[in-house]
């Protein structure tokens, strides 16, 4: 019985191709859409779970610019009673030394954070760190 219903459509999605083609177009480009943006939703919703205070993480930004002024850190800690630890984070490309103690290294990428970065992030920093 299910094979006669098969036939039955078959046959009639053959007899009109236009109407079908745009049919199976629509919905294509509908499932594609829709899968699209479960996936960015799911993604924008899941970074940084990883660490044990994801909860009580947020990212601050200007608009729609992601840099915020260098003294924002301070002024939010002193000034925002919901604020408990705020941490600035500045990558910078090109090539630049840096030195620790009596040593010194060149590298073309580096990220200068503030020492309360740690406290705030924690898990695949904190191991990252400790492997070097």
């Amino acid at each position: 019985m299910v094979l006669q219903y098969l036939k039955v459509a078959f046959r009639s999605l053959c007899r009109d191709r236009v109407y079908t083609l745009v049919n199976l177009l629509g919905l294509s480009v509908g499932t594609t859409g829709a899968t699209a943006i479960l996936v960015f939703a799911l993604y924008e919703t899941s970074y940084d779970e990883h660490h044990a205070k994801a909860d009580s993480v947020f990212r601050a930004v200007d608009r729609d610019y992601v840099r915020v002024a260098g003294p924002w850190a301070e002024v939010a800690k002193s000034q925002i009673p919901d604020v408990v630890e705020a941490v600035r984070l500045r990558h910078h490309h090109g090539r630049r030394t840096v030195t620790y103690g009596d040593r010194a290294v060149v590298t073309e990428r580096a990220f200068f954070a503030d020492p309360g970065v740690f406290d705030l992030f924690t898990g695949l920093l904190q191991n990252a760190v400790s492997m070097h």
